[in-house]
This record gives C-alpha cells, structure tokens and sequence, in this order.
C-alpha cells in the first residue's frame, strides 16, 4: 500500500498593482507544474517527500523554496510580486522579483483572494 498523498496549495493573492496581467509559471522539483493568475488557489496532489517549488515571470521569478511535505498533509504556498517600492530596484539587482514563502497551519485565510 502506498502512502497517502500531499495536497500542496499555492495562493496568489489579488489586490497587487504589480503583476495584475502576468501569470506566473510554478515550477515543483524543475519542472513546469501550473500557470497561476492574481486571486488564484491552486491544489496539487504531490508524492510525500523532499520538494522544491519556484514561481518564474519572464526572466526572473521567487527565490527557490524547499520543504518537507509529510504523507496527508497540506502545505500551503503564497506567491505574490515583491514590494512595489522595491520592484524596479529588485529588477536589476536580484532574480527575486516574486516572493514566495510557506504559510504556516492555521494561517492560510490571511490573504485576500
């Protein structure tokens, strides 16, 4: 029998100047998983395990996030643009032009979608 999968949730919350038309490209372990627009939430069956997820726009993205997802759990994942304040600087100073950043349990209502 194998072990029950993990539901992986990825939000991106509406309500960001920034990004409003793009789509972002979510990549899981390198390989292209989903497109995700503003005010999406998106759920995935994964395999239990070691995994990294990245959101990708055009030539930059997030940073790369890895995380342990326990056989019947639920992780879930906010992707949103950068600060806007920040957003030029960040354009030619890092390839961080989306955050991504795992929520904690019991914290996943916080956004606007």
């Amino acid at each position: 029998m194998s072990p029950p999968e993990t539901t992986l949730r990825v939000r991106r919350p509406s309500g960001h100047y920034q990004d409003a038309l793009a789509s972002y490209r979510l990549e899981l372990d390198g390989q292209t998983l989903a497109r995700i627009r503003p005010g999406q939430d998106l759920t995935f069956a994964i395999p239990p395990g070691t995994h990294s997820l990245r959101a990708r726009i055009n030539w930059t993205g997030s940073r790369t996030l890895a995380f342990d997802a326990a056989a019947g759990s639920t992780v879930t994942v906010r992707v949103q643009p950068v600060d806007v304040m920040f957003g030029l600087w960040r354009m030619f100073t890092t390839t961080e032009w989306v955050m991504i950043e795992l929520m904690e349990p019991g914290h996943e209502s916080q956004d606007h979608v």
